[in-house]
């Protein structure tokens, strides 16, 4: 939904499931033995949103619905945008609160986050739309605010840095270094990964 130049998943239309088919795919997970639920999309936070602005009620209430599913033991999501939780902190907050995080029943849950580059050039370049509402120039602010906010409410933050990507020059990967060194007082996990553009969005690519 964002765009990214090299990611076919970010280049599909933005489609939302309805909750009342999740909650029984859910059904169907707790009858098999599972006991936590991972709701799985590009980014969480834009279910059910308006283009790329966070629509919190739909949000939270797709948490809240979940996990409280006769037999639901913890609920955590598989992917999330770092713009999106930097430009609605509040629903961070209420979800953290409505899946108990930071107790002794649930301390923590992570989510996986994409930082990719710490170069505004190359977000400009290949992704200018994983910074919306913001700007590329704001990235590396908003990467910092979301790993904070995120912290905050007991979601550890697992990262993805990419190396290699075209037009990367030895500044741009200084910049992604300066960062990470600036993200070290936060728990999380960063994964440095190569490179490799799917095949169908070549045409997609300005190398």
């Amino acid at each position: 939904a964002r765009k990214c130049k090299f990611c076919f998943p970010a280049l599909q239309k933005l489609r939302s499931t309805p909750i009342s088919i999740l909650k029984n795919e859910v059904k169907i997970n707790l009858k098999s033995g599972q006991k936590g639920i991972i709701l799985h999309g590009e980014d969480i936070f834009l279910y059910q949103s308006d283009g790329f602005n966070v629509n919190g009620d739909a949000v939270t209430g797709l948490f809240r619905e979940i996990y409280n599913i006769p037999g639901v033991k913890w609920v955590s999501a598989s992917h999330a945008s770092l713009s999106s939780v930097a430009s609605s902190p509040e629903t961070v907050e209420k979800i953290s609160k409505i899946l108990q995080l930071g107790t002794k029943l649930h301390p923590t849950k992570s989510f996986q986050v994409g930082i990719e580059t710490g170069s505004a050039r190359l977000i400009n370049k290949l992704m200018k739309g994983k910074v919306y509402p913001f700007t590329p120039e704001d990235w590396l602010d908003v990467v910092i605010e979301g790993f904070n906010i995120l912290t905050k409410n007991h979601i550890i933050p697992c990262s993805t840095v990419i190396l290699g990507l075209p037009g990367e020059t030895e500044d741009d990967i200084q910049k992604t270094i300066n960062l990470i060194k600036q993200l070290n007082k936060y728990p999380s996990l960063v994964v440095p990964i190569f490179f490799t553009p799917m095949p169908v969005s070549y045409t997609h690519l300005t190398l």
